[in-house]
């Protein structure tokens, strides 16, 4: 009898939870979509290392027990932290399982024994693009082979939360925006390159301005950054915004940017682009896989200040250009990356490595073929 009943062990599934969560609740309504009836398992953060002592032994009992009375065939985790939780289990009394990958926590060189064993010891190891998945298996020499899955958005989503009116009141029409932690361990987002890029953007667009919303220990310092380049008034530091201030903000902004340097994938983009707004990302990173250069958005090297400066502007100054690359990017995005898209992705590949999973959607209605659901992500 084949494997038919998964579980999902997610760090969370909360709105506003992160791209982690949001994963997770991809592979939930693609299970459910397959006629699977997944048990799912909470951790209830957003992150792993977030969650106190009792809140980690109450998701590793509840993991245990349903793996020991069989309640599931196999798991799939949405982080490689909440995998970890497996080794509560004797390794002969595990169930098969998966984990989705998302960046560093799955491919830094200096990654600690029980996550790369982790790693190593799952059927399936599912990454958010091509580019994590390179990296992953680059990192871990032959012992992990994981498997590009680049996610997309959900039909018709709910902006949840309130608008906050004085936020938008105080952005202009010529404003770009990033979206993410504004935190001191977490400084490869491009926040630095973006206000670094801020005196020569001005210099040419004087209304230019740059509205960062996110939360996060580094905010004082990138504010008196700000202020000491002379562009601290055009700087808005929003800080946390609901997903409905989000979906205002993309409707209001000229361009989104993220010069990051390590983006697994960048779920915001895709909701940049569905917005219609062009987007500005980094070589350095998985940008160029849902980014194309010179048709959706620019591709640049964040650490050239002229090329960000000058992609900037370029978008800035030119309402013809900057209109038909959002269309171009609205068109990529129904293209390549909606629910129907990641669904056809995820089952063919979920279903090779767990018999019993349907394949593919019963009567295929609105399915979509996975070569079509795969073609041309790196155009």
């Amino acid at each position: 009898m084949g494997l038919t009943r998964p579980g999902i062990g997610a760090i969370s599934f909360a709105q506003n939870a992160g791209g982690v969560a949001y994963v997770g609740r991809l592979v939930r309504q693609v299970l459910i979509d397959a006629g699977a009836d997944p048990l799912a398992i909470e951790l209830g953060v957003e992150r792993r290392d977030a969650a106190g002592p009792l809140r980690r032994a109450r998701f590793a009992a509840r993991l245990t027990a349903a793996e020991l009375l069989r309640q599931v065939d196999w798991m799939i985790f949405n982080h490689v932290g909440v995998a970890r939780a497996h080794h509560a289990i004797p390794r002969p009394l595990r169930v098969p399982y998966a984990v989705f990958v998302h960046d560093i926590e799955a491919w830094d060189p200096h990654l600690d024994a029980r996550r790369r064993d982790t790693l190593a010891s799952a059927r399936l190891v599912i990454a958010n693009s091509h580019y994590t998945a390179a990296r992953v298996n680059a990192a871990h020499a032959g012992t992990v082979r994981a498997v590009g899955c680049p996610l997309g958005l959900f039909d018709d989503e709910v902006a949840s939360g309130a608008v906050d009116e004085r936020l938008l009141a105080r952005c202009g029409p010529r404003a770009a925006l990033i979206v993410g932690r504004v935190t001191s361990d977490e400084r490869y987002k491009g926040h630095d390159e973006l206000i670094d890029a801020l005196p020569a953007v001005l210099a040419a667009v004087p209304d230019a301005q740059l509205v960062v919303a996110g939360w996060g220990d580094d905010v004082a310092r990138l504010r008196t950054k700000a202020e000491a380049l002379g562009v601290g008034d055009a700087v808005i530091f929003a800080g946390y915004v609901s997903e409905a201030t989000l979906a205002a903000l993309l409707a209001r902004v000229a361009v989104y940017a993220m010069p990051s340097a390590r983006e697994g994938f960048g779920l915001v983009y895709l909701e940049a682009m569905r917005a219609g707004v062009p987007c500005i990302g980094s070589t350095l990173d998985a940008a160029g896989e849902v980014i194309v250069d010179g048709e959706t958005g620019f591709v640049v090297d964040r650490a050239d200040g002229r090329s960000l400066s000058g992609a900037l502007i370029a978008l800035l100054t030119d309402p013809v250009r900057r209109a038909a690359m959002g269309v171009a990017g609205q068109r990529r995005f129904r293209a390549h990356f909606t629910y129907a898209h990641f669904r056809a992705r995820l089952l063919p590949i979920l279903a090779r490595a767990f018999p019993g999973l349907a394949p593919a959607l019963p009567g295929g209605g609105d399915a979509i073929a996975a070569g079509e659901a795969v073609t041309a992500l790196r155009a």
